[in-house]
């Protein structure tokens, strides 16, 4: 299992790309079912979108902000592109060599199951957020709103789908829920760790009582604390 942050860039205020496709509307789109998808196989995700911030350097630092109170795995920054018309494909921006793996991943992913060139990965440690979020950082250049070719492919929630299972691929998915299939244990591990379950013995009791293990909570309790 795996934690992430993850945030559709721009707002309505400070509006992305637009062509055939707009980018704040479908940029939220693959946010929202990647979301979904994550949680769905076990892992923690949180949405840390911004649409209040009324200037590009307010909606940027807002939005890391909201990243860097998290300690994830993985900053995911959802976009889509913008060119002259003529380009086309998914481009992943890194910040340095550590997310080359997952980045080539995504890319190829979106590309093969949209059918839109793979662009591949670029690294562009000057920009904002994957400069300066405190977690490792990529940014998904999903297709290009004034492609053609990428419009007559493009598909938000297919692409959220592809992009969920490269992550599911590489961090795997959590098999460690509870038998009424509400938490898991890294989410309990966090609300321990923040004192939502009181301490020693009655911690004990009331997570046996609510269904969870306990030995297996107080572990990841450990490693999470180290």
């Amino acid at each position: 299992m795996a934690i992430f942050n993850v945030h559709a860039g721009h707002n309505r205020i400070v509006p992305g790309a637009r062509g055939h496709l707009d980018e704040v509307q479908e940029d939220r789109i693959v946010k929202n079912k990647l979301i979904q998808l994550l949680r769905a196989a076990g892992h923690i995700v949180y949405d840390c979108t911004d649409d209040v911030g009324r200037t590009q350097n307010a909606n940027l630092y807002n939005i890391v902000t909201k990243c860097n109170q998290h300690r994830v795995d993985l900053d995911i920054s959802i976009h889509l592109n913008s060119y002259n018309g003529q380009a086309h494909g998914v481009e992943v921006l890194n910040y340095d060599t550590r997310t080359d793996s997952i980045a080539n991943r995504i890319a190829g992913k979106i590309a093969s199951t949209l059918g839109i060139k793979n662009r591949g990965l670029k690294y562009r440690p000057e920009l904002y957020v994957l400069k300066n979020t405190k977690s490792k950082a990529i940014l998904i250049e999903c297709c290009f709103v004034d492609s053609q070719e990428d419009y007559d492919a493009w598909g938000g929630n297919i692409c959220a789908g592809a992009i969920a299972d490269a992550l599911i691929d590489y961090y795997g998915s959590s098999s460690n829920r509870t038998t009424n299939g509400n938490k898991s244990i890294r989410e309990i591990a966090e609300e321990v760790k923040n004192g939502n379950w009181g301490n020693g013995r009655e911690r004990k009791r009331r997570l046996q009582a609510a269904g969870y293990d306990y030995a297996a909570v107080q572990k990841e309790v450990n490693r999470i604390s180290k």
